[in-house]
């Protein structure tokens, strides 16, 4: 009982994308300079600015080492700008009966979503293997129809404690994620968007499981 606290430190790795702890990569004048950047099957991690107390800012940062707590992935371009949708977003909207092809025009441009949303501190990640046109197709439309999905509230306190108490060993079944009844999280959408397109995925963990800090430690980005 003692030690189990400390178990989902077994096989974890470092993060080594994140700006505010020595991670590299282009820095921007601007989030509307990143918006422009920003390309269908990139990720953006969030966080608010300085020292602001957003409820999940504190415990990711005591669980990753890390306070970027949000994710959204980047789904499209629109007027020179990559566009983002997130997890429970569109969820009893107006864009209910939408399909992928039609969502893709009312997701808002990423520095306009973030704006509206309060996240001041992005970090924008590619994958270094490039997803193939299918790949991306499967990628936005799988992302488009699952932030009409109610957000998955258990999911996400279900992959806290997973994070604290299970080793991140990447056992054989882990690229094939169950899927979710309903809904999904932050960080889940887009990992089980990846999954869902042959994208990248988290070594160590089931795509359900996934944490926004988790893309910061990947070496596929």
């Amino acid at each position: 009982a003692g030690v189990a606290p400390w178990l989902g430190m077994i096989g974890q790795e470092k993060v080594i994308h994140d700006p505010l702890m020595g991670g590299g990569g282009k820095r921007f004048h601007s989030m509307k300079d990143l918006s422009r950047a920003a390309q269908p099957g990139d990720i953006v991690v969030m966080s608010n600015t300085g020292g602001g107390s957003h409820f999940w800012k504190v415990p990711q940062k005591g669980l990753s080492g890390s306070e970027f707590y949000h994710a959204q992935p980047i789904v499209g371009r629109r007027g020179g700008h990559g566009t983002t949708t997130s997890a429970g977003e569109w969820h009893g909207s107006y864009a209910k009966d939408y399909g992928a092809k039609k969502m893709k025009g009312v997701v808002d441009p990423l520095h306009e979503n973030m704006r509206a949303s309060g996240y001041r501190d992005a970090v924008l990640l590619r994958p270094k293997k490039p997803m193939t046109p299918d790949q991306l197709k499967r990628f936005t439309d799988e992302a488009l129809l699952r932030s009409k999905e109610r957000y998955a509230s258990p999911q996400a306190q279900k992959s806290f404690i997973k994070e604290i108490f299970v080793p991140k060993f990447d056992r054989k079944g882990r690229e094939a994620p169950r899927p979710m009844c309903e809904g999904a999280t932050c960080a889940t959408l887009p990992s089980q968007s990846y999954a869902k397109s042959g994208g990248p995925r988290i070594k160590g963990k089931a795509a359900t499981d996934v944490l926004p800090s988790d893309f910061l430690r990947s070496k596929d980005f």
